[in-house]
């Protein structure tokens, strides 16, 4: 970056703390400050891992088909939480802060600001060793974001003032969070990544899975459930630590219409491309996405439409589907929203296809996104129907802790705008460890090799990235 950006930068740095002197001195307490400013195009992916080694906290998303990004760096709050308030606590301190923050966003009007960013696991849960880094709930306030909307790019600081804080002090952390950017950094040395031990996908772990599902479908035969989702890992030792960098990279290239993420906290790095954006928030409008129903893909045009029509018309994926839908249209009818749901479609990703259902939601003064979002996660796509029964044979029945995976990733504001996707297509990375999970969706009419299939085919956004080694 040329310090001359930096320069003028921290001279309208100045202006805006010298315009909000008596507003930051008229808050009770503590006020948050935001301050956002032009910045030239940095290139991140080569920065990220030297990032991730340097800060305790990192997050970072990219919705390729959008041409958007941002990442946040380094945590001025850190919102954490155990058990079951998760959801009132974050609506909760996103209120405070509305009341709190001080910021030249009205400059800005179009641009859509993250401020909390991070992540809710599936379900609450005593972390293992996997998911020591991360609580049921972990949201956070970067210092720093750089991000791109359509070619614009932008930094945002934020800081945590008083009104004994001198604007010297304030001013040597901006600096000081600016300097990150203004080294140049040479692309990384690729190490050769081996696999020298991996575990999940040998046949004695499909006969293990096909037992599962088998006790699964005498179940829901017996009417003690409609829909569980069961997932399954594989784990990956290599001969040394993993880069994120060729990851992020590899899964921004395959598959552009997903939203690529990277939490990462502590020493653990959760990395995926989810293609399902659970919910979207601008102003009193927000868009739930459902997909459940899947089948695969082909590269001969005809075969692969035939595929999609076939998925269109079977009765047990649109049965899936309808569950879903059925679901969350009952979660908000108690919400006293209005909203309206479509008609089925057919999302295609490289690898796989997935019935897709959007339902438009309009918001009232009795409807809020995260009290709603609470209602309804986790839904039968993750989960299954009935909610508590599944949730308890999965507990029962999975070896492995779910963690962030099928849990919510995302980012929201107090402006009204937010947003949270599904943590699926992931994969977690600790050292020289990869753990990438996979579920599907179990009802009448399922098959254990079916469903074995479909959670190769959820596999392989992770795997292919170490194709010389498959």
């Amino acid at each position: 970056m040329a310090s001359n950006i930096s320069a003028n930068a921290a001279a309208s740095f100045l202006e805006f703390l010298s315009k909000n002197k008596d507003a930051v001195k008229s808050k009770q307490g503590q006020s948050l400050i935001s301050f956002i400013f032009p910045a030239e195009q940095i290139e991140l992916y080569k920065r990220i891992n030297r990032l991730r080694k340097q800060q305790e906290i990192l997050f970072y998303l990219e919705k390729p088909s959008e041409n958007r990004f941002f990442l946040g760096i380094n945590s001025v709050f850190t919102l954490t939480e155990k058990g079951n308030k998760r959801f009132s606590s974050l609506e909760k301190k996103i209120k405070e802060f509305e009341g709190s923050l001080i910021s030249n966003k009205s400059d800005y009007e179009s641009l859509s600001v993250p401020l909390l960013m991070g992540g809710m696991k599936f379900t609450v849960e005593h972390p293992d060793d996997n998911w020591k880094d991360f609580e049921d709930s972990t949201w956070f306030i970067p210092e720093l974001i750089y991000l791109n909307e359509k070619e614009k790019y932008f930094f945002v600081f934020n800081s945590i003032v008083s009104a004994k804080v001198t604007e010297e002090h304030i001013l040597s952390k901006f600096d000081k969070a600016l300097n990150l950017f203004q080294t140049e950094v040479e692309n990384e040395k690729e190490k050769e990544l081996r696999i020298v031990k991996r575990s999940g996908n040998e046949p004695k772990d499909k006969k293990k899975w096909k037992n599962q599902i088998n006790k699964v479908l005498e179940k829901i035969d017996n009417g003690e459930m409609k829909k569980i989702v069961l997932s399954r890992i594989i784990e990956l030792i290599f001969t040394t630590e993993i880069s994120i960098q060729p990851v992020l990279r590899k899964l921004v290239i395959d598959y552009p219409e997903c939203t690529v993420f990277l939490f990462h906290a502590g020493k653990s790095s959760f990395v995926g491309a989810s293609p399902e954006t659970l919910a979207r928030i601008k102003e009193s409008e927000m868009h739930l996405e459902i997909l459940a129903g899947s089948a695969d893909r082909d590269q001969d045009d005809k075969k692969d439409d035939k595929i999609r029509t076939d998925l269109l018309n079977s009765e047990k994926n649109m049965e899936e589907h309808k569950i879903v839908v059925n679901y969350v249209e009952e979660c908000l009818s108690r919400s006293a929203a209005e909203y309206e749901i479509s008609e089925p479609s057919v999302k295609k990703l490289l690898n796989i296809q997935h019935l897709r259902s959007v339902i438009k939601v309009n918001l009232n003064e009795h409807s809020s996104f995260i009290n709603i979002i609470g209602k309804i996660h986790p839904t039968p796509a993750v989960c299954g129907l009935p909610a508590e029964t599944a949730l308890n044979l999965i507990k029962k029945t999975e070896t492995h802790q779910r963690g962030l995976y099928a849990g919510l990733i995302g980012w929201i504001n107090p402006y009204n705008e937010g947003e949270l996707v599904l943590a699926i297509r992931s994969a977690l990375a600790v050292g020289n460890k990869l753990i990438a999970y996979a579920g599907c969706g179990i009802v009448d009419g399922s098959s254990p090799d079916e469903e074995y299939k479909e959670t190769e085919l959820k596999l392989k956004p992770f795997l292919s990235i170490f194709d010389n080694e498959n």
